[in-house]
């Protein structure tokens, strides 16, 4: 079976096949009618695209392969050019499933999370398309504010649930800050596992590390900092399913 690289994508047939592994995906399944099931997927030469699943029926039901993590072959689907402002990836195409796409999972390829860390120089100075797409960080855990709330006005049935945020800094190997903001679903799940770290029988005030990933550059009070998307955000602490980071190293290398 011929299979394409996501580089081989054009805008002018539907007759494709892809295996990429699905980094985050959400509103999956859909909660209300109307919204999308969006996915960031990743190939094995190191590309990054957007894909998103409209509501509807399909020819062939996938919706239980599609996991974070996962690795998945994907077939008959529709390559567009992006129209929506709000982007994750670079990639100059979009993918969108249509009724006959058709995805089936496959063995692990790559045995790799791709991570795309930023650095504090790259917060400080970025360049202009770094403000479009999501990235990731990582570093200990430095000066947790208390939790906060953004101006927020609701609409009808809505609550001020995603207004709430904690900052906090990320402290590098080097001795470099970068200030991030969890907000929302990110804030809550930070709070939460922060203080289950530090109320273990086995804390003893050891360095705390997170890794946040596909968090956005923002500008807030004048300063550059990561901020989480609502939808593909994630925040790990101390995190032990990363083959490719190895927490007591990074710690050990710090420069203090």
């Amino acid at each position: 079976m011929s299979v394409h690289k996501l580089t081989d994508l054009r805008d002018n047939s539907t007759n494709w096949k892809i295996n990429v592994k699905i980094l985050s995906i959400w509103n999956h399944p859909p909660n209300s009618h109307g919204e999308i099931t969006t996915m960031i997927l990743h190939d094995d030469k190191n590309n990054r695209v957007d894909a998103t699943i409209p509501q509807g029926n399909y020819h062939n039901p996938f919706c239980p392969f599609l996991k974070p993590g996962t690795w998945i072959h994907i077939s008959d689907f529709r390559v567009v050019v992006p129209q929506s402002r709000v982007r994750y990836s670079s990639f100059r195409f979009h993918i969108k499933f249509i009724w006959e796409t058709s995805v089936h999972p496959l063995p692990e390829l790559v045995k790799r999370d791709f991570f795309d860390f930023i650095f504090p120089i790259d917060l400080k100075y970025p360049c202009l398309e770094d403000w479009d797409y999501v990235t990731d960080a990582m570093g200990v855990v430095t000066n947790i504010s208390a939790i906060k709330k953004f101006l927020f006005v609701c609409r009808q049935v809505e609550t001020d649930y995603e207004s709430r945020y904690v900052s906090f800094e990320l402290l590098d190997n080097m001795g470099k800050k970068m200030k991030c903001y969890a907000v929302g679903r990110c804030c809550e799940l930070f709070v939460t596992n922060f203080s289950k770290c530090i109320s273990s029988a086995a804390y003893n005030y050891q360095p705390i590390v997170a890794i946040v990933r596909f968090w956005r550059i923002a500008e807030i009070e004048g300063e550059n900092v990561l901020k989480s998307e609502f939808g593909c955000s994630r925040i790990y602490l101390n995190p032990t399913n990363f083959p490719e980071i190895d927490i007591q190293s990074y710690i050990r290398s710090r420069r203090l």
